[in-house]
């Protein structure tokens, strides 16, 4: 079974279903013109880990944990492992 969430929106703007192995969203800061984005990671018990906030966390919850900005989000499992086959925000 397939559910939609707040930050599951292709760089369109179009929601997407969301397949059930996704756990969470590794955060990656959009780099201003041209450039790769930019990992960002954890603060506090997550210190030095690639940010990952969970699969149906609000945009509010984003701003918290990642400050203002554009952003890359790909989805990743439970295991914190990218999962590919759809579209990453």
């Amino acid at each position: 079974m397939m559910t939609n969430y707040e930050l599951a929106i292709d760089e369109d703007g179009e929601p997407f279903d969301v397949p059930p192995q996704v756990a969470g969203w590794r955060v990656r800061r959009a780099a201003d013109g041209r450039g790769r984005p930019a990992m960002l990671h954890g603060r506090g018990s997550g210190k030095g880990k690639p940010l990952i906030v969970r699969v149906n966390a609000s945009h509010d919850e984003l701003l918290a944990a990642a400050g203002p900005g554009k952003y890359r989000l790909d989805a990743v499992d439970e295991y914190r492992r990218k999962v590919d086959g759809f579209p990453w925000l």
